[in-house]
């Protein structure tokens, strides 16, 4: 009889366990986007900031439209779904940019859930080394852009896209599979460095085709045949009246010496999970991480040809090609800028999350034995000090956007408030230099970004 009362006490304890891993990670979700978001509370200012005068620079001439701000230009890429938002947010909140760094971070936060939900469905299971996942996402080495000059088309919105273009893979139903990564592609392709994308779901389709053809999979050849024509007209369409615009002025290709390239890319790595640190030691780390990468994408190109691999494997090739077309590109583009400095920029961090999020998989689907789960939590403990990496510019960029509004709403001069702060706060021979001085009269007649605040006070006086 105790036996048996026991017994029915102790039954609650394994649901329990099983609720613990998910409860672990909840909570690192918690903490960790917490931490997260006040990061960019603290140093996000309303204030416009280099890119900004350029990207933004539609709304200074009315009221911009839909297809105009999706195909709008800045550098090699373009805008996409980045501006949209800001076509309904700045009017109700005066043009205020802070808006801008709180929608990249909503966007890292649902890429997140959505990243959690796809480790979800292909290993049926959540365990406590998935708060590496959060980790991964919250890194703080990205703030540095969110709070710079924050443009959700750069980074933000491409990073959610990737993630929904994951799970519309895993769709059963073949139609509105190719339907949704056709759609999700086309909005890539548009929006900031989602571009790469583009040649991605051109491989994915040729994969497709081939492993029909060859009777690898059920599906008859001419539906994915038919999406490979539609995915490669879609990447043809960006470019037209495109711009060649390397953003940089001292681009030249090739570049020599030519292993710079490599060199650029593994440094790109290293900077993910080190941070900031001298060329020898980020050498060190990147290039095994580069190296596994590229190996990786590789095997999952070859397994998805020659193989009925799941759907895994597609994905896994589709995080790991799209993060490396990504690196690569950054690295011809800015190679000239020079090792390491330009390869550790915090611009990048936050497109090489889809890269690291395939590792992760990958080693949770090795068959390790014991060493499976010593593997995976050193990978969650390098993700969460990783993720701690706070880039030393934060508060710079805090400090200087903060003193020269003020100095701007005193004296209404440029060169006196470039002068202050020790940098201009706009190229001189940028894109519309000439008509700087015009955007911030502008910002002033209409009371708009930091100027509402000063007129809100007056008003109060």
């Amino acid at each position: 009889m105790s036996s048996t009362t026991e017994t029915a006490k102790a039954e609650p304890k394994p649901a329990l366990l099983r609720l613990a891993p998910l409860l672990t990670v909840c909570a690192a979700v918690v903490v960790l986007g917490s931490r997260f978001f006040l990061v960019i509370a603290k140093h996000s200012v309303n204030f416009f900031w280099w890119d900004q005068w350029d990207y933004l620079g539609a709304f200074f001439r009315g009221n911009p439209g839909i297809v105009e701000l999706f195909t709008w230009q800045h550098g090699p890429h373009r805008e996409g779904v980045g501006l949209l938002l800001d076509k309904f947010l700045f009017p109700l909140t005066r043009w205020n940019t802070r808006v801008d760094a709180f929608v990249i971070g909503v966007c890292v936060f649902a890429a997140m859930v959505l990243a959690l939900m796809l480790k979800h469905k292909l290993f049926g299971t959540i365990s406590y080394c998935d708060v590496a996942i959060p980790a991964l996402f919250f890194t703080l080495a990205q703030c540095e852009k969110i709070v710079a000059d924050p443009n959700p088309a750069y980074a933000g919105f491409p990073l959610l896209l990737i993630m929904l273009y994951c799970h519309a893979l895993l769709q059963r139903n073949l139609l509105l599979r190719y339907l949704l990564v056709l759609a999700l592609n086309f909005l890539l392709i548009y929006t900031g460095f989602g571009v790469f994308m583009g040649p991605v779901t051109i491989g994915v389709f040729i994969l497709e085709c081939t492993r029909s053809i060859r009777r690898v999979s059920d599906v008859s050849w001419p539906l994915p045949f038919a999406a490979l024509i539609i995915s490669a007209l879609s990447l043809a369409s960006f470019f037209v009246h495109y711009k060649f615009w390397p953003a940089v002025n001292c681009f030249r290709f090739p570049y020599h010496p030519l292993w710079h390239y490599p060199w650029f890319v593994a440094i790109m790595f290293s900077r993910f999970v080190i941070g900031a640190k001298g060329i020898a030691l980020a050498t060190l780390v990147g290039i095994p991480i580069a190296a596994i990468v590229v190996v990786l994408a590789a095997v999952y190109f070859w397994r998805v040809l020659r193989h009925k691999a799941g759907v895994e494997a597609m994905i896994q090739f589709v995080l790991l090609t799209y993060t490396l077309l990504f690196s690569v590109d950054c690295a011809i583009g800015r190679v000239c800028l020079g090792l390491p400095e330009a390869a550790q920029a915090a611009r990048y961090v936050s497109l090489m999350i889809p890269a690291f999020l395939a590792l992760y998989f990958w080693l949770f689907r090795l068959k390790l034995g014991s060493k499976r789960t010593i593997t995976l939590t050193a990978f969650a403990v390098i993700s969460l000090v990783a993720s701690s990496n706070r880039p030393a510019l934060l508060h710079w960029y805090t400090q200087t956007k903060t003193t020269w509004a003020a100095c701007f709403l005193q004296t209404q001069n440029v060169q006196a408030c470039d002068q202050l702060v020790g940098i201009s706060i706009y190229p001189s021979d940028g894109v519309g230099a000439a008509t700087f001085q015009q955007k911030l009269e502008f910002l002033k007649d209409h009371h708009l970004s930091f100027f509402a605040g000063a007129a809100e006070s007056d008003r109060k006086q």
